[in-house]
């Protein structure tokens, strides 16, 4: 990545349970094949660094009590 610009990190969206981010880095002129190594590796150095400042990545979670009810078979009174 060049280092003129500055790169960027940008929020982009308070999710239900997520914080969304952009990250921009700039780069000189490359074809399809090696943007794709670079994203992948920027996506890589963006985890590594998340989880070295010790912040997890939120996922969606949902509780479900269950309640248990009658037999069936039981007869009413």
């Amino acid at each position: 990545m060049l280092a003129e610009p500055a790169s960027q990190v940008l929020v982009t969206e308070l999710g239900k349970s997520s914080v969304n981010l952009l990250v921009r880095g700039w780069v000189r002129r490359m074809d399809e094949g090696a943007f794709a190594i670079m994203r992948a590796e920027l996506t890589r150095r963006a985890r590594e660094a998340l989880d070295a400042a010790g912040i997890e990545i939120p996922f969606p979670q949902r509780v479900v009590h269950l309640k248990q009810s009658a037999p069936s078979n039981a007869s009413p009174h």
